[in-house]
């Protein structure tokens, strides 16, 4: 065998060698990582408030939002919770009433089960209603979930700064509550 090809096989030998022995040593070093640890939510920091309105109170200012949105919607409270307007499907106006159970949702949303939609002479699959609807609404106020028969209302969207979270709903009481966190910071302290 020529002396150079001898000497070639030899040094590409040490040099597999050495890129093994340092692969080796590199992987083995490497320890392991677990799964990082799951961050816990923020807790907001301050004084917890409850805010109580009245069936009234709150219809105004969910009418306040629809009427900034410019939504052909207006809301009723009363024993039970009544959106009446008119949305427009296809080439129709339809005039429509959707009356609906309103709860207490996950992350302090305002759940409002359907009961029942109406409306005058036509009649529309409930999907396709809800779908129109949804071209109407804004969809971060009102989230329209057709799959789950409600409309969900994000109550951290009616006041600006503030960050509600409702936590009781009996219409047939008058009373809604929500609570809201204020940071010590902003409270003046009393002399």
């Amino acid at each position: 065998m020529n002396p150079w090809k001898k000497a070639f096989l030899i040094l590409a030998a040490v040099v597999a060698g050495v890129v093994l022995a340092l692969s080796l040593i590199f992987f083995t070093s490497i320890k392991k990582t677990e799964e990082p640890a799951k961050i816990p939510p923020v807790k907001a920091e301050g004084i917890e408030i409850e805010m109580i309105f009245t069936n009234q109170e709150l219809e105004n200012l969910l009418n306040l939002q629809l009427e900034k949105e410019s939504a052909p919607l207006r809301i009723q409270i009363e024993d039970v919770v009544s959106l009446k307007g008119s949305i427009p499907i296809f080439s129709f106006e339809l005039p429509l009433e959707i009356k609906a159970e309103a709860s207490p949702a996950e992350e302090g949303r305002i759940a409002l089960e359907i009961i029942e939609i109406s409306g005058e002479s036509i009649q529309f699959p409930r999907g396709i209603v809800l779908s129109a609807l949804a071209q109407v609404l804004d969809q971060t106020f009102f989230v329209i979930e057709p799959d789950q028969n409600r409309l969900v209302i994000d109550p951290n969207q009616l006041a600006e700064g503030f960050f509600l979270s409702a936590k009781e709903i009996n219409l047939k009481e008058n009373k809604i509550s929500f609570t809201t966190i204020i940071d010590e910071k902003y409270l003046v302290p009393v002399k």
